[in-house]
């Protein structure tokens, strides 16, 4: 964000921030406001990359990666860019009772409203989108179909590894590809998404500019390239909604997504689910062949329980199914370490307040924060603890206690699904 802003708008944010009035809330919490002043903090918000930032902040006025903290952040009012106040959550008590409670979405992330079940402000939108999408990702039933699927697309993927030159392979690359493939062809029924290509006849060359579009990353843009990608990105999904209703039998994330009847909001959604199907999922999994290539005597207990599992299904004489997961007991554990370790995003996107609340800020003083209180959740304080997770908190240990919903066993409803806080 810093390098896109022009010499004006910098000029421009940094007197409006700094001639602003302070709200009173804002003094009873820690943060770089307690020690700078405010034109020297929004300074380095927009000389510094926001994540460096993030860290030495939370460093810096949180123990051991908890407690909340005041930051600057850059947000739009009126399409144009602005500083403003935020309150940064990783006290456990205050997440447990915020991620809740308090579900409004920030109407000024974007310069435009956001109209997607994944950061829409509105509430009412906000229910009737996930209501529409829920049932494509319920576990034992439309998700099940999928597992024959991935199973074949790994085969291929490994049989291909085979025969890279060298055997040196761009791993991000190969499991970005892979990974949106098998999103497109198994949630939305388009095996041939990239040029035409099926799995098998593709490379991540033919995806590379729709990745390039669809992803985690932030990269500063000027307004020409903003309209180019979101011109490609249009097309691209459009081409996915006439493949995959065109194809005999629509998967049930390809019909729900067709029920949103304003053309905006299904084409945020589907933006939206192809980021987040994706781009997660390849970064969960570099990280975690990252991990076992350091730590060779794990790989080998996977590998073997890998094995073990695969001889037992053959034995049986049928192919992997989805009740088959669960046996794979000490590799979920090690996707489960590698998700701690290595958060997929630092943070997610923020929220408003939606209510007065009363939160933990200086010297364990409880605060109230008014209704329309921006905030976010430091998940990766928490995840780094070592009040929470010992000594070795730094330490890739697969072997370390966690939650049965952490490891995804038994029933859970989505309110204790937040895992590592160690207090839901």
């Amino acid at each position: 964000m810093n390098k896109a802003l022009n010499k004006r708008n910098r000029v421009r944010m940094l007197d409006e921030f700094s001639s602003g009035d302070e709200p009173d809330w804002v003094k009873s919490f820690p943060g770089p406001f307690q020690t700078s002043s405010k034109r020297e903090v929004a300074e380095k918000l927009l000389s510094t990359d926001f994540r460096l930032l993030l860290h030495d902040w939370t460093n810096e006025y949180t123990e051991q990666g908890l407690g909340n903290i005041v930051i600057p952040v850059v947000r739009f009012k009126d399409m144009k860019p602005v500083i403003v106040y935020m309150l940064l959550i990783s006290n456990l008590q205050d997440t447990a009772k915020m991620v809740t409670q308090h579900v409004s979405k920030d109407p000024m992330l974007f310069p435009y409203p956001s109209q997607n079940l994944v950061n829409t402000p509105s509430i009412p939108i906000w229910r009737s989108q996930r209501s529409a999408v829920a049932d494509a990702f319920l576990p034992k039933t439309n998700l099940s179909q999928t597992v024959p699927l991935v199973n074949e697309y790994a085969q291929i993927w490994c049989e291909r590894l085979k025969t890279v030159e060298d055997g040196i392979v761009n791993i991000k690359e190969e499991l970005l590809h892979t990974a949106l493939c098998v999103y497109i062809h198994g949630l939305l029924g388009v095996p041939n998404p990239f040029n035409g290509k099926v799995f098998s006849e593709s490379t991540p060359v033919d995806s590379e500019p729709i990745r390039d579009i669809f992803n985690l990353e932030i990269r500063p843009l000027d307004h020409k390239k903003m309209i180019e990608r979101i011109t490609t990105g249009k097309k691209f999904i459009d081409s996915l909604y006439e493949k995959g209703m065109s194809g005999g039998i629509q998967t049930p994330l390809m019909t729900s997504l067709m029920t949103i009847e304003d053309d905006r909001a299904r084409d945020e959604n589907m933006m939206a689910l192809l980021v987040a199907g994706h781009d997660t999922t390849a970064f969960t999994m570099q990280f975690l062949l990252f991990e076992l290539a350091r730590h060779p005597e794990y790989q080998h207990r996977a590998r073997a329980e890998c094995v073990a599992v695969y001889e037992q299904i053959e034995k049986n004489g049928k192919d992997i199914e989805y009740d088959d997961l669960s046996k794979f007991v000490f590799l979920r554990r090690c996707i489960t370490e590698s998700l701690r370790l290595w958060n997929v995003a630092m943070i997610v996107f923020s929220r408003v307040s939606s209510a007065p609340e009363r939160v933990t800020g200086l010297n364990n003083q409880q605060v109230e924060i008014p209704k329309g209180t921006r905030f976010n959740f430091w998940y990766y304080g928490q995840h780094h603890s070592r009040d929470l997770w010992g000594e070795d908190a730094l330490i890739f240990n697969p072997d370390r206690e966690f939650k049965n919903h952490e490891l995804q066993r038994g029933d859970h409803t989505g309110r204790f699904i937040y895992p590592f806080c160690k207090y839901l």
